[in-house]
């Protein structure tokens, strides 16, 4: 989680930083305002969940190849299309509610962040507990 969280504040850093020289080889100035801080804050607390997240599904499957795939696939392959074709199905789906964290309700497709955070929480917990009793009983 804390490498997570480090790349993740590099990655805003970085990316900070080129919008600012973008904008302002356009003659626009960058700012920062309370809904971008939020984007932030909502970014990274997904980025916390999304790695014990990941991490969970890296210790049940004990496969690095499986569980890049099922972390990557899942959102892409099945969230994606859930999202097209289900959003009210697809929000409550582990990496739709990590987004609606810092776009909460994002075209009305979305969670608002309450219920994301809960929903996110849940999926993130679960995940956890499923892990440790998969190790537990790889132990035993």
């Amino acid at each position: 989680m804390i490498t997570a969280v480090a790349l993740a504040l590099c990655m805003f850093a970085i990316w900070t930083v080129v919008v600012f020289f973008i904008l302002k080889q356009g003659g626009l100035a960058l700012s920062i305002d309370e809904a971008g801080l939020r984007i932030y804050a909502g970014a990274l607390l997904g980025v916390i969940l999304g790695a014990f997240v990941g991490a969970s599904v890296g210790w049940i499957s004990r496969n690095y190849y499986v569980g890049a795939a099922v972390v990557l696939a899942f959102p892409i392959g099945v969230e994606f299309a859930l999202l097209g074709t289900a959003p009210e199905v697809a929000r409550f789906s582990p990496g739709m509610a990590i987004a609606a964290l810092s776009v909460p309700e994002f075209k009305d497709r979305l969670l608002e962040f309450a219920s994301a955070a809960g929903i996110a929480g849940v999926w993130t917990v679960g995940l956890v507990l499923i892990a440790w009793l998969v190790g537990r009983r790889r132990v035993a």
